[in-house]
């Protein structure tokens, strides 16, 4: 997927680094060990990725700001699990939107975890929408969404997998 200059530096100017737990770690139930993980979304600061090292997992990170650091090495990989934090509630449009849905999808092997806060948003899409494009999108994972304070956050498994800790591999 490649971004216009301006749609790259408008989603690298929402860059913050979190001192709060994210919504995403509401699923980390659901991680097994050994699971290789990718922060898709990671930011500059690599806040989530460095927490799920901290954890004992083997997780990479990958973001617009960063693409000299990792390049397309880390997004020609597949990873059990594929978490993106923040990441859909700032792009520009319902096209960029479906596009990383699609990455996502591409990437994970087992899981994918992502939110789409209320605050800040970007795309002003609502979120029965996301969950809607999501679900067509992932038409071959099982979708489930849980609502927190501040939006929605959707755990896809593949195929038969379960929504439960032990998932098989």
């Amino acid at each position: 997927m490649e971004y216009t200059a301006t749609e790259k530096a408008a989603v690298i100017a929402t860059c913050r680094k979190w001192k709060h737990p994210m919504a995403v770690e509401k699923a980390f139930h659901l991680l097994n060990e050994g699971d290789t993980i990718l922060d898709y979304g990671c930011g500059k600061h690599m806040t989530l990725m460095y927490k799920l090292g901290d954890m004992g997992y083997d997780a990479e990170g990958h973001d617009l700001s960063l693409f000299y650091w990792h390049g397309r090495k880390v997004l020609s990989s597949r990873y059990d699990v594929v978490i993106a934090s923040n990441v859909l509630n700032v792009q520009p449009d319902n096209k960029r939107g479906i596009e990383v849905l699609e990455e996502l999808e591409g990437l994970a092997r087992h899981l994918i975890i992502f939110n789409y806060p209320n605050s800040p948003r970007k795309w002003k899409a609502p979120a029965w929408w996301v969950r809607h494009l999501a679900s067509w999108v992932m038409r071959d994972w099982n979708l489930s969404h849980m609502y927190y304070g501040s939006g929605t956050l959707t755990v896809a498994t593949r195929g038969t997998n379960l929504l439960r800790k032990g998932r098989e591999k």
